[in-house]
């Protein structure tokens, strides 16, 4: 695997640079009551406007205060609602298209196979799934020996990351089941600053250890925040 050197002041650029790069094509359908299916060519503010059927204020309100990822992966209901345009089935609608899209990035890392070449297609990958969470959430991804995507992210717990949450087993467990050649370790940070915590290095240590007994190798661990921090770039693995 070649783990790239970047500069840790870049933030997206790397989600929006990267070669794994998640796309959803929307459809260009002809003919039919000279309806336009064409929205790539669509504003943010159009295409939101078009979804949720509210007035240009509403929808202007919800992208200048809080922004299209922010709307689309993290805010809730509660959230939603306070917004001038936005009522009950409108936030019902948005809160079920996070969920969609959430569900369909998933399902395209099973399918895709994406070779991962560098912490920033790790970042690019994960960071649509755990970017935004207001909780943390530690992952793994299982690669093959071309450091190709195995299946869909693994969910190992949720909540505050610490050594009682995060069992080896429960880790390498489907790891061995899948024949797995090689992991990648991926959690989030909600406060957005991606720095390891003592505990992050803790949990860390001890799964590259375990894995080094089972014969999986712990490529990286990639903590994601506005930007990401790589244990494997800063030579902590």
């Amino acid at each position: 695997m070649i783990w790239g050197k970047r500069h840790h002041s870049e933030p997206h650029t790397l989600y929006r640079e990267s070669n794994c790069r998640l796309s959803f094509l929307m459809p260009k359908i002809k003919g039919g009551n000279n309806m336009n299916y064409n929205y790539k060519d669509f504003t943010d503010e159009q295409l939101l406007k078009s979804l949720v059927k509210e007035t240009r204020a509403g929808s202007f309100k919800l992208l200048s205060e809080h922004g299209l990822d922010d709307m689309i992966y993290d805010l809730t209901p509660q959230e939603l609602i306070q917004v001038e345009g936005i009522g009950n089935k409108t936030a019902e609608r948005l809160v079920a298209l996070q969920e969609l899209l959430r569900r369909l990035h998933s399902k395209r890392l099973k399918h895709l196979g994406c070779s991962i070449k560098s912490p920033a297609d790790v970042f690019n990958l994960m960071y649509p799934v755990l970017g935004h969470l207001k909780v943390e959430e530690f992952h793994t991804l299982l690669l093959n020996t071309k450091n190709h995507v195995i299946g869909e992210p693994i969910m190992i717990s949720r909540g505050s990351l610490n050594a009682s949450l995060v069992d080896p087993r429960s880790v390498f467990r489907l790891a061995i089941k899948k024949a797995a050649a090689s992991m990648v370790l991926v959690h989030n940070h909600p406060s957005m600053n991606s720095e390891p915590s003592r505990e992050d290095k803790a949990i860390t240590d001890r799964l590259v250890e375990v894995g080094e007994l089972v014969g999986i190798q712990v490529l990286d661990h990639i903590i994601i925040g506005s930007t990401y921090y790589s244990f494997k770039e800063n030579e902590l693995i």
